[in-house]
């Protein structure tokens, strides 16, 4: 019987098929789905046109979901991104929004008292008038975040790119409550994204000129760090995916781990490794394959070496790295264009890390990742999605109002808009 060896003519074809695959994916976007990082919820009674960073609260009474393609939710099963209720539930939420906007000079205390004085309490009118606020300081952050982003819209429409469709991708905010069911007394009003299933953009980076592929790999990070989007580098380096990808083989030793990757191009000789260091009876009770778990220790050691040359989102380094590029007659005129949008347009005055709360098991930008189509990634995908619509608690992300808030709003949308520029890109060079 011939010895099963994983050539690099095999992998070579295994990887165009992924990107092929991925190209599908994205090819199914909605045309009316994704308006960029989504920063509240429209609490009017009546619809009207909303922002880029708004929806009518009457998606939310009336149960309507954010449109998702399709042939995403045909792949992955993407569940719906239900809009949290909590800020409708109290009149303490309403009444510390409207502190906060008096505060942040959102509002007048004309604006509040006139809502106060010219309705009897608690009738419906007045309960319009006092959402009509709500939606005026709803307004003045969306046209906030707008006037950053306008010149980077701009720009990168005279390059053919159109925003605005992201299938599901960005992170959609809504505005809730803070409260939580241990601490019922804890009701201050965020923006608040929650994901369920998963949603991703890929691409094969062996089918990216070497000359390019590094730098392209280095700008895709720094957006992702922007945009709290992971990229599949990082994911498969994280221990806690390791345990979810590979289940009880993740405790093996050092040593048989150092065996195993070394043999992990050849799956006989893996398949006897594994065997040696697990015993028949337990391979055949893991839920993953060893073909699988072969494919996560060639991706381990791709991601590890694509990440050592990795530098961290800085303004400094972006600046090293747009000096870098600009020397290279390699680097097509988008990447130069999306650099220099980066530099130009981040609020690099932000501290995201404190204005960003994150909660759930898994990091939510793990459920909109940016991929590379490393050999483990369908898998990888599978688990997360499998895992994501079955438990219990769901990933969010949520961020305080306050002075920062249109600044964070535009850093995390300035970080997917760059993001998709490049996905559009890299699809019409790959077409």
């Amino acid at each position: 019987m011939a010895a099963s060896v994983r050539t690099k003519a095999r992998q070579t074809n295994e990887r165009k098929e992924r990107s092929r695959s991925a190209k599908t994916l994205l090819s199914g976007r909605s045309k009316s789905a994704g308006q960029g990082v989504q920063g509240a919820v429209r609490l009017s009674t009546k619809p009207k046109i909303a922002t880029s960073l708004v929806i009518p609260v009457t998606h939310l009474a009336a149960g309507i979901s954010v449109p998702i393609s399709q042939t995403l939710k045909t792949r992955f099963g993407v569940g719906e991104h239900p809009v949290d209720g909590n800020f409708l539930e109290s009149i303490e939420t309403v009444f510390k929004f409207l502190q906060i906007a008096l505060q942040q000079e959102w509002l007048t205390p004309v604006d509040v008292y006139a809502m106060l004085s010219h309705h009897s309490a608690g009738t419906p009118e007045q309960s319009k008038a006092c959402y009509s606020l709500i939606n005026k300081c709803l307004d003045h952050i969306s046209e906030e975040a707008r006037i950053i982003l306008e010149p980077t819209k701009i720009a990168m429409a005279t390059h053919g790119f159109q925003s605005g469709n992201g299938g599901g991708w960005e992170i959609i905010f809504g505005i809730s409550s803070n409260r939580d069911e241990s601490i019922s007394s804890d009701s201050t009003p965020k923006l608040l994204a929650q994901e369920y299933g998963l949603c991703l953009m890929m691409h094969d980076i062996s089918l990216i000129p070497e000359s390019v592929r590094g730098n392209l790999i280095q700008f895709i990070y720094f957006c992702s760090s922007l945009s709290l989007h992971a990229t599949s580098i990082d994911m498969i380096l994280d221990d806690m995916l390791k345990w979810m990808i590979l289940g009880d083989v993740a405790e093996v030793g050092l040593e048989a781990e150092l065996e195993l990757i070394a043999s992990a191009n050849d799956i006989e000789i893996f398949d006897e490794a594994l065997k040696k260091h697990f015993g028949e009876d337990f391979i055949e009770d893991l839920f993953v394959s060893t073909e699988d778990i072969a494919d996560y220790y060639l991706s381990y050691e791709e991601a590890k070496a694509l990440f050592h040359n990795l530098k961290p989102l800085s303004k400094d380094n972006v600046r090293t790295f747009q000096h870098q590029i600009s020397s290279s007659t390699d680097t097509p005129q988008w990447l130069l264009t999306a650099t220099r949008l980066l530099l130009e347009s981040c609020q690099w005055d932000v501290d995201m890390t404190e204005h960003i709360r994150v909660d759930g098991e898994i990091p939510l930008g793990f459920l909109k990742p940016f991929g590379f189509g490393l050999p483990i990634e369908n898998h990888m995908f599978e688990v997360l999605h499998s895992i994501s619509m079955h438990g219990e608690e769901a990933s969010s992300i949520s961020v305080e109002f306050g002075t920062q808030t249109a600044k964070v709003l535009a850093n995390l949308e300035l970080g997917e808009s760059l993001l998709l520029f490049v996905e559009d890109n890299l699809h019409k060079a790959n077409s």
